[in-house]
């Protein structure tokens, strides 16, 4: 659960971050895929995935400008959205290297 609302919440930070509006959600940003659930021969489920374009690697620094000894953070998203982060989040965080993650429920 910790997991899911810190992907929550670093998707919503990328999205503030490149001044993004959450109504364009559903603007054909996304892009939805079928997966079998159960290939047993009884009933086949299908579920949709959804595309997100967001930063890959996030810092969080202790001020801005950055200095040298001021990292006092860092989350990175693998491509199925689920972050890797240590140190802690601060007000001062800075986003590199955007790519598209697909995320499946």
């Amino acid at each position: 659960m910790k997991q899911l609302l810190a992907v929550a919440a670093f998707l919503a930070s990328g999205l503030a971050a490149c001044g993004g509006d959450s109504s364009l959600e559903g603007t054909g940003n996304e892009v939805r895929q079928p997966s079998v659930v159960s290939d047993s021969g009884g009933s086949v489920t299908a579920s949709a995935c959804t595309q997100h374009y967001v930063p890959r690697l996030t810092t969080y620094w202790t001020s801005l400008p950055m200095q040298a000894d001021g990292q006092v953070g860092e989350c990175e998203l693998d491509a199925s959205c689920n972050p890797t982060c240590w140190g802690v989040e601060s007000a001062y965080p800075v986003y590199t290297d955007y790519f598209y993650c697909t995320h499946c429920p």
